[in-house]
């Protein structure tokens, strides 16, 4: 009867309303019987979790109070290259910033959106959407005449969090003539 056995099934966690994830329920030595979950928070901010249990021939069904989380962005990094690596004068660069979580579990896949605005010193050298977590200014045509500390910031995204690139010191080469 109940009471005497250890309820069995299945729970579900909903997240937000909607079903995420099932664990079967499992009974320790000590009696204690629990389901464990793991998933992915979609996004920063409030979000509601619930389990709801569907009950055996002993337990009926029932379903938790909801409790709400609060999730926060993730760190993100931002590396910057420059095609070609050396300044030639006439010759026009490439900036490409690369965007990555900060603390990146092995094997996950992310996807992090927004854009990255490319900047010489303070001033704006253009800004590009993110693809596939990176994104290019082609066709920067910089004076020779000067050293150029080029930065890439990343505008975050509802997920992640906005990050500066390293600066980039470009200075032109002279060739001999």
């Amino acid at each position: 009867s109940a009471g005497t056995v250890a309820p069995s099934g299945k729970v579900t966690l909903d997240l937000d309303g909607k079903p995420t994830a099932t664990a079967a329920l499992a009974t320790d030595t000590s009696g204690n019987t629990t389901a464990t979950f793991s998933v992915t928070i979609p996004s920063a901010g409030v979000h509601t979790l619930q389990t709801v249990y569907a009950g055996d021939p002993n337990y009926t069904a029932t379903t938790s109070p909801a409790v709400t989380i609060n999730a926060t962005k993730g760190a993100t990094v931002t590396a910057l290259t420059a095609t070609p690596a050396t300044l030639t004068a006439g010759m026009p660069e490439t900036f490409t910033a690369t965007i990555a979580p900060a603390n990146a579990a092995s094997g996950t896949t992310y996807s992090l959106t927004g854009t990255v605005s490319f900047y010489d010193g303070t001033t704006l050298l253009g800004t590009s959407v993110v693809n596939a977590n990176s994104a290019s200014l082609a066709n920067v045509t910089l004076s020779a005449a000067a050293l150029h500390t080029i930065t890439a910031v990343y505008s975050g995204d509802p997920s992640w969090a906005a990050s500066t690139s390293n600066a980039l010191a470009l200075q032109s080469v002279l060739l001999p003539d």
